[in-house]
């Protein structure tokens, strides 16, 4: 059997409980995979309205003050209660537009991840496949929970 390489920012979905409200998934990330549990999926559809607002708008930068610190702007995403047992956080970077990192935390492990330049599309990508896929309306009302509002890609 041969195995294909996972694509940049790929999420797959080992296993989904809607019932339970749990789903399970790899998320591949460049040169590392993560396994987290989700209670639901709507941290996709999250993810990409927080990028929709956020990208290439100068205003959600941090502001530098006179004396050479920073005035910070709103700029995180938290998605911990999305997560079981693990605190996941999408933030836009300080100085740049159009970069963003994601930070994992469980117990005493700490990973944080840059997204930039074509690694965005690639992130919202297959964040929206996660919606396409695994997110069923079923009758007007979600398997997965959760409000879904509808984000265009940027």
């Amino acid at each position: 059997m041969t195995q294909q390489k996972a694509s940049i920012w790929d999420i797959t979905i080992t296993e989904d409980k809607p019932e339970l409200g749990l789903y399970e998934l790899q998320w591949h990330l460049p040169h590392l995979d993560v396994m987290l549990v989700a209670k639901d999926l709507s941290f996709a559809d999250e993810i990409i309205g927080f990028i929709a607002e956020t990208r290439n708008k100068p205003h959600y930068r941090d502001i530098p003050l006179d004396d050479g610190r920073y005035k910070s702007a709103h700029n995180e995403l938290t998605l911990d209660k999305r997560f079981l047992h693990t605190a996941v956080c999408i933030g836009k970077d300080i100085k740049y537009d159009s970069r963003y990192y994601m930070r994992i935390q469980s117990g005493h492990i700490w990973l944080r991840c840059d997204i930039w330049g074509d690694d965005v599309d690639q992130f919202l990508k297959t964040l929206q496949e996660v919606i396409d896929d695994y997110w069923i309306q079923d009758g007007g009302s979600q398997k997965s929970g959760g409000d879904r509002n509808a984000h265009a890609l940027v």
